[in-house]
């Protein structure tokens, strides 16, 4: 029996709900639901975002999260609570991405794959795969020396949502920033290749990228943070990679 799938998406997101829907249908997968994505900019909301650092955010960055990556955020936290309250392992998918007939194989093999791995991503990292930890015909589950970007899809079990809802105790960085910070929440730092998700480009970005102007003692202290988790990484991945 495969895992189900959890797909986040606002809504009101109809376009987007049968964009994966059609896809889904061609790949002959049934198990999936729609998860109500958190609408930041909803007032309603508010008290969702409690866990949210805006001081050690701007020491680090230098600009605080905006409602739409805090609804982000909440939305993920929330199917990590729920991965942990059902005890089921299973796959979170965002709703604006292609799914590759690469994906069947490797749904279809996540009670083999979760036999000795808790966590995974599905989309493509900067880096090189390094060492396989599952091995199949056409594809593998390996570890990466960079952070992957974006959250497109991954498989997550309860061991993993724990250890995720532990390192989140506070909100500092994008739901996506502090997920793949594999040197700090330990999670395992693992991804499918080839990779068997990809963003669409099909619609536009539900999350608010618009710039702001950053004061002059942030940015350093944004440099000199920048710099503590690049060389928490490269010591992670020189002496800490199992």
């Amino acid at each position: 029996m495969s895992r189900k799938i959890y797909v986040i998406s606002l809504e009101a997101a109809i376009e987007r709900k049968n964009h994966m829907v059609a896809q889904f249908t061609s790949l002959n997968i049934n198990n999936y639901d729609f998860f109500d994505a958190i609408n930041g900019k909803d007032e309603r909301n508010a008290h969702l975002f409690n866990k949210y650092n805006d001081s050690k955010r701007m020491i680090r960055k230098g600009k605080p999260l905006n409602k739409s990556e805090l609804g982000c955020f909440a939305s993920h936290y929330l199917l990590w609570e729920k991965c942990i309250e059902q005890n089921e392992s299973f796959f979170v998918l965002e709703d604006d991405l292609i799914v590759h007939n690469g994906f069947l194989t490797v749904y279809q093999n996540t009670l083999a794959i979760q036999k000795n791995i808790d966590f995974f991503w599905l989309e493509s990292n900067r880096g090189q795969p390094r060492q396989c930890f599952f091995e199949h015909s056409n594809f593998g589950i390996f570890n990466f020396e960079k952070e992957f970007i974006g959250t497109l899809g991954y498989f997550i079990t309860p061991i993993a949502a724990k250890i995720l809802i532990k390192q989140c105790r506070e909100w500092i960085y994008p739901v996506d920033d502090q997920m793949a910070m594999f040197y700090f929440n330990k999670i395992s730092h693992l991804g499918c290749y080839p990779p068997c998700v990809e963003h669409s480009g099909q619609f536009e970005s539900q999350i608010d990228h618009s710039k702001q102007k950053m004061k002059y003692r942030y940015k350093i202290s944004r440099e000199v943070f920048n710099a503590r988790d690049r060389l928490y990484r490269f010591v992670f991945n020189k002496f800490m990679v199992r």
